[in-house]
Order: C-alpha cells, then structure tokens, then sequence
C-alpha cells in the first residue's frame, strides 16, 4: 500500500472551488485509510495533507492564522481553516445559471449528458426538488426531438422513468444502424426477373437466379473454377434507374418523367416511391351470372386496392368467410396464386374510406394542437388564457360560402341623405344575427366550429346544446373537452336555464363529467366560470328538491362531488 498513489494537487483556480474541495478532502480521506495512516499522529497525518494538496495549497496554509504552533500542525483544525477558505467562494447562482443553461452537445451520448447534469444539480443545493429540476432540463435539452415529443406526452413522468426512456432509445436507433448498414452489405447474389406472356395471355414468371463466387485458391477439386470477370469501372450493369446494362453517364433514363411519382431521371418499373391506386379496371363478362372480382393486391401501408378484375369463377371453388368492415366477406384460399377473389357486393369501400379520412382528420387535429402548445409556449405568453386562445385558434378555418350571412347590415356612405336611427339599426343588426342557421355537428371539431360561429348569441348556443342528442355529445367528448369550452358552456346553461329543460342540462353536465380530461378543463376555469357553475347548481338543486325521483337526486349529487360543489 506504500505504493499507493496521492491525490492529484488541488486546483485553486477553479469556478466551483467549494466542490472541487469537498471532492479533493473525500480521496485525501481515502487516502489515509488505504495507506493505514489515519492512525498516525496529526503531525504526520498534516505533512501528508500538506504534501498532497500542492504548492498553492502550502502557500496559503502559511497565511491563515493560528492560535498556537500546536494546531497549525492539528490536521482537524487546518481543515477547518481550509473549509472556512473555499466555502465562501462557492456562487450558487452562477452554478444554478450553467444547470439551467446546460443542453446535450452534438455527440455526446445520453448517458453521458445524464451524468454532467447530475453533477450539476448536486453543486447547485436544490434539496427536494434535485431530481424534478433535473429531470425538466433532461427533457427539454436532448436532441433528439422525437423522443422529447414523446416525453412531454407521458403523464406522472419522473427522472428514472425518463433516464429509462433515453436509453431505449439510444439504444433501438444504434440497433436499426448497424441492421441498416447488415443490409447494405448483401449484394453477394443478384437475381432477375422476368416476365413472358404465352399465348393464352397467361402470365409467367421465370426468374433467374446468378451468383457470382471468387475462385477458390485453396480448393482441390479437379473442377474447373467459373471465372468471373469484374465489371468494368466504365460499365454500370443493372442500372438502378432504367434497369439496363449501359456506358457509365450514359443512361437512357436519365432526361425521363416517371409515371408514377411524376419525377424525373428513372423509369416507372425502378421507382421506389409508394404504390397508391390511381383506377379501377372491371372487366364484365356477359356470360357470368355471379359477381366475383379478383383482388390482386393490397398494399399494407395505405390499405387501398390496386386493381380489381371481374372474371367467371366455377362454383365449386374453395372458399372461407372472413370478417370485414363489421360484414362477413368470402375469401378464396390462398393456394399461391396471384389474386383473391371476393364478393364485391359485401365489400363497402365508401365506409372504408369514410373510416380512413376520419382518421386522418382525428391526426391532423392532433398535430395543430401539438404545434399551438408549442408555439404559445416559445411565444411565452404571460397567462393561460392566451395559451388557450392559441390553442383554441389551431381548431378554426376560413368561413366558405355556407358561412356567409345572407343580409349583412349595410350603412349608407352618406348618413345626412339617408337618416337612421339607432334603433332601426340595433333591429337590423338583431335580424341579421338570428338569421345563422344552426347546424347539428358530428365531431368535436365541428362543434367547436359552430360554437364560435354562434358566439355573438348565447341562445343560438344553448339552442344547438338542446338540439344535440346524448349519443352524439358523448361521442364528440368522449377523448377531450377543448380548451376554454367548459366554462363557456356552463356560462351559458345558467343564462337560459329554465325548469321544463333541467333534466336534459343534467344529461349534458354527466356528458362533459365522463370526458378522459374532466379534472383538468375544471381546474382552468377562471373566477367568473366557477361562480357560473356554482350558481347553475343551485338552480338545479332547488329543481331537483321538489321531485320525487330518488334516482335524479343520487345522480344529482353524484354530479356536485364531480364539479366540486360545496355544500
């Protein structure tokens, strides 16, 4: 253990001197326990200590003040002084500034960021709230954006759970580089194919299957090696882009369109771009009495059909039903021929396709969601309500020509000529503001679109609110109630409240109660909605007293407990 070596000299220079200390006194601790010297006198124990920390250690060891020679030798007593020396140098606020300010460099890997801001937030004193601080900056300063997309969308989300995440997937996306760069490499067999027509129209393929092999030097066998000839580096064969063999810079398809993707510089039987359908062809057969078409293919990204063909099947024919679009459908069994026959009578495309675009509509709402939260918060706008106004906004489009108000007040350009009073024009206006018609929405997108078209007249809102049925205002919050829209709602259920209507506004306030994120559209309600609600409540509550439905009245209070209403 002589041999052990020292701790390195203490730097006094550095930023943070009071952790470099608190580090640098941890190994000298170490030091003497691995060296058994901790048991030696204090005089030792302090040459040592003054032996390892260094000349600019020594130097100010000679100017700090000691009651006694006793105790300059003491080494409990000069880490004391020592102690007293650094701490008053640590700046809290400069090492909390470099923790907020600290993001992931370009190729410094996951764990390693983990740990620099770790050793941050440990010199910076946050006490309980370390790992909740560190996990925020973790998020917001790694550079991989999908994954910081798919962070903030986690509920309940801590540091283990986020550090968890980050290795996944810097892991997953060094595994799909090393499986992308294996796939590369395969280019040992070339194979082609071709296709021949015989006389009956039949189609055939032949494919051709050549491997080229390096001769062997080792082998004994008495067989002659194939030879195998390099390409010539002035010869390109199986050209990516025609698919021919041709002169390097020679390709025929070079000044070409593509038929498929509409691009230029390859042919439409080398684009790689996705296969969509672009038409149907049915051929009819006169002679058939059954409606049979073939389906080629489907293609399994967009799920759309590429070609479908009518042709006279026998009777006999194996078949299975399978389930399709809520509807039994019968299937040929697949026997390694090209196309699968169906019934096209029991195949609805036009639902499919319905199913398809409301989809798309569901994730294109999503995303202008998504990208108003982020936008409001670079903006950094000073209240929610803005946040909610941005948000709110991702939601709306230009009014078309349904939109439009039929007979707009029009004042006259010259006002002494044509005199009006105020109310003729208060009238006119009135008019002209119940003329809108009211549309029954089917989505949550259409309902906000309504509900902003009607937001100059609060009864054209609770009218559409009376004229909507339970099922569809389940369906349309049944994932989320939109931002702001609870507390206009219930504004507007206690202005027109009314007796003979108390049960269908129970009906709607169970509705909105039921939707996945209730608790928080709640908790962002202003002062003036809250006071609303609460006053809407008594309403009822004095409606409800006077029946004698004992279930109204449970499902009454159950609806006070869920909107907080306080006795």
């Amino acid at each position: 253990m002589e041999n052990l070596p020292h701790p390195k000299d203490l730097d006094f220079n550095q930023e943070n001197l009071a952790a470099a200390w608190k580090k640098w006194k941890k190994e000298f601790n170490l030091f003497l326990i691995a060296t058994e010297s901790d048991m030696k006198p204090d005089k030792v124990k302090t040459s040592m200590f003054l032996t390892c920390i260094g000349s600019k250690g020594r130097d100010i060891h000679s100017t700090l003040d000691f009651d006694s020679p006793d105790e300059e030798m003491n080494l409990q007593t000069v880490i004391e002084k020592f102690d007293a020396y650094c701490e008053p140098r640590k700046n809290i606020t400069f090492l909390r500034h470099k923790f907020f300010t600290c993001g992931q460099a370009e190729h410094q890997k996951f764990d390693e960021y983990v740990v620099e801001l770790r050793q941050k937030a440990q010199q910076c004193e946050f006490g309980n709230l370390t790992d909740s601080l560190t996990k925020d900056i973790l998020i917001c300063g790694i550079r991989d954006m999908r994954l910081r997309e798919r962070l903030l969308r986690e509920p309940n989300l801590d540091l283990q759970k986020t550090i968890h995440a980050g290795q996944s997937a810097e892991q997953t996306r060094l595994q799909s580089r090393m499986l992308n760069a294996t796939s590369e490499t395969r280019d040992n067999e070339i194979s082609r194919v071709y296709s021949q027509h015989d006389r009956k129209g039949a189609k055939t393929q032949i494919t051709r299957h050549m491997q080229y092999r390096h001769q062997n030097e080792q082998g004994g066998s008495d067989r002659k090696p194939a030879k195998f000839q390099a390409p010539s580096q002035h010869y390109v064969t199986n050209c990516h882009y025609c698919g021919y063999n041709h002169k390097r810079n020679k390709c025929p398809a070079f000044h070409k369109t593509c038929e498929k993707c509409k691009k230029q510089g390859h042919y439409a039987k080398m684009c790689k771009s996705r296969k969509f359908v672009h038409k149907v062809e049915i051929h009819t057969d006169d002679e058939s009495d059954d409606d049979t078409h073939a389906l080629e293919m489907i293609t399994a990204n967009n799920s759309r059909v590429h070609k479908i063909e009518k042709f006279k099947t026998p009777k006999d024919i194996w078949t299975v039903e399978l389930k399709v679009n809520n509807s039994n459908v019968t299937f040929k069994i697949d026997t390694g021929a090209d196309m699968t026959s169906y019934d096209a009578d029991s195949f609805d495309f036009k639902s499919l396709d319905k199913e398809l675009k409301t989809a798309v509509e569901l994730d294109e709402k999503y995303w202008r969601e998504n990208d108003a939260k982020f936008r409001a918060v670079r903006q950094k706008v000073a209240s929610y309500e803005e946040f909610r106004d941005i948000v709110e906004a991702s939601h709306l489009k230009p009014l078309g020509k349904e939109d439009k108000v039929q007979e707009k007040f029009k004042q006259s350009w010259n006002t002494v000529a044509k005199s009006c009073n105020s109310q003729q024009v208060a009238t006119t206006c009135e008019k002209t503001e119940t003329q809108v018609p009211i549309k029954i929405p089917k989505t949550s997108h259409e309902f906000v679109r309504e509900w902003c078209r009607h937001k100059n007249s609060k009864q054209s809102q609770y009218e559409m609110l009376m004229l909507i049925t339970t099922e569809q205002l389940a369906a349309q919050f049944k994932t989320e109630i939109p931002n702001g829209l609870l507390g206009e709602i219930l504004c507007v259920l206690k202005e027109y409240y009314s007796k003979e209507n108390h049960l269908a506004i129970i009906e709607i306030l169970d509705i909105l109660s039921q939707s996945s994120r209730f608790s928080l559209c709640l908790q962002f309600m202003n002062a003036n909605e809250l006071k609303e609600c609460h006053n809407l409540f008594k309403k009822l509550s004095s409606d409800i007293s006077q029946k004698d439905d004992i279930e109204s009245k449970e499902r009454f209070q159950v609806l006070k407990k869920k909107y907080s209403i306080d006795e």
